[in-house]
């Protein structure tokens, strides 16, 4: 199996207002709070999220965002069950994105890993250069570091790795989504 650390953006959200604008009022009081702000922003944040998906469980959208997008377009070149790991930016928008997109690619099947304690990277944002240098950054190697090292560890059960033992051999840093400064 192979594991694919994917960063996750916000263009689920987006690609949602080009359809539909019921949640855009809501969606713009959240978009770049803190995640450390969830607790005052949970209504509005949740009020968004089952609204898209609702929109989307439906009819699963394989073009619904970048990270779906990417991630099957990874698993049809590979023909290889993948394990994702999710992380997310220090924003309400990106965590939110990666709950609903983790609930539909296991709908659709895929294990998915995300847990906000660990895979929302507080201080990995735009609007702070000396925090985004000094904590988000760093938290982003950290976690990729992490992540990495457990596949490693668990490749020491038996797991072939088809890199001849790379410590980054059996993993995909997937970055279609998710943080991108300008």
């Amino acid at each position: 199996m192979i594991k694919v650390i994917t960063m996750v953006g916000t263009s689920i959200f987006n690609n949602y207002l080009r359809k539909k604008r019921d949640i855009e009022s809501s969606y713009e009081t959240i978009k770049d709070r803190s995640y450390d702000d969830y607790e005052e922003y949970k209504n509005q944040a949740e009020g968004v999220r089952r609204a898209v998906v609702s929109f989307y469980k439906g009819g699963y959208a394989a073009d619904i965002c970048a990270e779906i997008k990417s991630i099957n377009k990874i698993k049809e070149y590979l023909k290889q069950d993948l394990q994702i790991f999710l992380l997310a930016s220090d924003t309400i928008a990106s965590y939110m994105a990666a709950e609903i997109i983790k609930e539909l690619l296991i709908q659709e099947g895929f294990e998915v890993n995300f847990n906000p304690e660990h895979n929302v990277l507080t201080g990995l944002q735009v609007k702070d250069k000396e925090r985004f240098i000094n904590e988000g950054l760093s938290k982003l190697i950290r976690r990729v570091d992490s992540i990495a090292q457990s596949i490693h560890d668990g490749l020491a059960s038996g797991e072939d790795l088809n890199s001849g033992g790379s410590y980054y051999g059996n993993m995909i840093f997937n970055i279609s989504g998710g943080y991108k400064a300008c």
